[in-house]
């Protein structure tokens, strides 16, 4: 869609949408009025009920698509706060000594910086950062190491099963919710239905404009009506495809929380 080219400008699906509605409108003008093909409804009515048949066939059509998007915008959103969830779990985890605790801290702070700043702001999810992968194998590391030291050497404090089973449990939530958040970002929508919604939306343009071909101005409030409906229905759907990008973009406040105590 066109308002992938400027992702990072928060205006960028209405400005997409308007154009698309633009342009249709432009042609659906062009094809009834400076064209032949639709001369005859000048003396024939063009039925009412074709009309209404076609709006129909695009808004079902557009509701169908919106609930998707809804639906993986709504999901986006919960696997944030599992993020989130499993992150102070890891930061809770009261490992036997200051130092894990230490570096469990450290790293957590290195993962959040380098998910806010480089995949959430920088590539809206879209990229992933090494350094978060580093960080994440630190994580993984700090208890196996502190495990594999308990058993060779009866000085170092141990950690217990329990806590060390709760500990893993929360870097696989970890690693689950993250790779679900690049899913959503890197998933490209399909562009043929986006094709689709457009080509309705001009063949029920053209409709709407062929039940006025006799009269060209009086033709125009209710195209302009129509066109503004059209726009609507657009940015409904349009605002929820991408859930990181736009107006109603998912925002990493949540992080930033975490990572401003920890700091």
């Amino acid at each position: 869609m066109l308002f992938e080219l400027f992702p990072h400008l928060l205006i960028g699906p209405i400005l997409a949408s308007f154009s698309w509605v633009l342009l249709i409108g432009l042609v659906a003008w062009v094809l009834v009025f400076k064209t032949p093909l639709f001369n005859r409804f000048v003396d024939v009515p063009f039925k009412s009920a074709v009309c209404t048949i076609l709006n129909i066939i695009f808004i079902f059509f557009m509701a169908f698509m919106s609930s998707e998007f809804h639906e993986d915008h709504k999901t986006a959103s919960v696997h944030l706060i599992k993020e989130r969830a499993a992150i102070n779990r890891l930061l809770h985890a009261e490992l036997p000594t200051d130092a894990l605790n230490r570096q469990v801290e450290r790293s957590v702070q290195k993962y959040l910086k380098n998910v806010i700043d480089v995949e959430w702001r920088d590539n809206l999810n879209a990229k992933e950062s090494e350094a978060v992968q580093e960080a994440i194998l630190e994580l993984s590391q700090i208890v196996s190491e502190a495990r594999r030291d308990c058993a060779s050497s009866l000085s170092v404090p141990c950690i217990d099963s329990l806590t060390a089973t709760n500990y893993f449990q929360s870097m696989d939530n970890l690693r689950e919710a993250r790779d679900f958040r690049l899913a959503i970002g890197t998933y490209e929508r399909e562009r043929l239905r986006y094709l689709l919604c457009v080509l309705l939306a001009l063949n029920a343009a053209v409709a709407v404009l062929s039940m006025y071909r006799y009269d060209k101005r009086a033709a125009v409030v209710p195209f302009v009506m129509y066109g503004v409906s059209v726009w609507i229905t657009f940015l409904i759907v349009i605002l929820q495809a991408e859930p990181y990008v736009g107006i109603r973009a998912i925002e990493p406040e949540i992080l930033e929380q975490v990572l401003r105590q920890i700091q």
